[in-house]
């Protein structure tokens, strides 16, 4: 009896330092006017012999406090996520380690954006770069995370898009790129 309480408690506090990220729809087949959708890519580069380290990006819905983690991916991958017309904040890039646990955060203000009803909207192409730092001659590693900055990759991603899920045609397009802009929160990349 104890043993199988100890492991259930192991289990909860393990799982309340996991990232829950929002899942990606890649497979939408149709649009639809009563929803909202974000649009971008999300990638993840891995530096020297590094484990897999994760990160995402936390959007918060200003009104309810709902909140939608997007995870990047170790691969060049557009994601398309459907999410409720409001009012949101892009919040903070989240670092995780291997299992998922957040070990860093790089807080954003200021990153304010509105999704109506039939809109799509383009928040860039972001990239983050991960690697584990030796501090001796030993095998202890510390994490590295760095936030490289965003590309402004909106009219091919867009047509990327429209091509995979032409019903998408019709919808309001956005280029929130601009927040990045602004809000001086990213390096200035240039296109692939």
């Amino acid at each position: 009896m104890f043993v199988l309480r100890f492991s259930l408690i192991t289990i909860i506090i393990f799982l309340q330092g996991c990232v829950s990220y929002h899942n990606k729809v890649v497979g939408l087949e149709k649009f639809s006017k009563d929803s909202s959708y974000i649009y971008g890519a999300l990638y993840i580069r891995g530096s020297g012999n590094s484990k897999p380290l994760g990160a995402g990006i936390e959007v918060k819905d200003i009104n309810t406090g709902n909140v939608f983690n997007f995870e990047f991916e170790s691969k060049y991958n557009i994601i398309l996520s459907k999410i409720p017309p409001g009012n949101y904040s892009i919040t903070r890039v989240i670092y995780t380690n291997s299992l998922g646990n957040e070990k860093k955060e790089l807080k954003l203000s200021n990153m304010n954006f509105t999704m109506v009803q039939g809109q799509m909207a383009y928040l860039g192409d972001l990239l983050v770069t991960t690697g584990n730092i030796a501090e001796n001659q030993n095998t202890y590693f510390r994490y590295a995370w760095r936030f490289d900055g965003v590309i402004n990759n909106y009219k091919d991603v867009t047509s990327y898009l429209i091509n995979e899920h032409p019903s998408f045609t019709s919808a309001l397009k956005a280029n929130y790129f601009t927040l990045w802009h602004e809000r001086h929160h990213y390096r200035n990349l240039t296109s692939k």
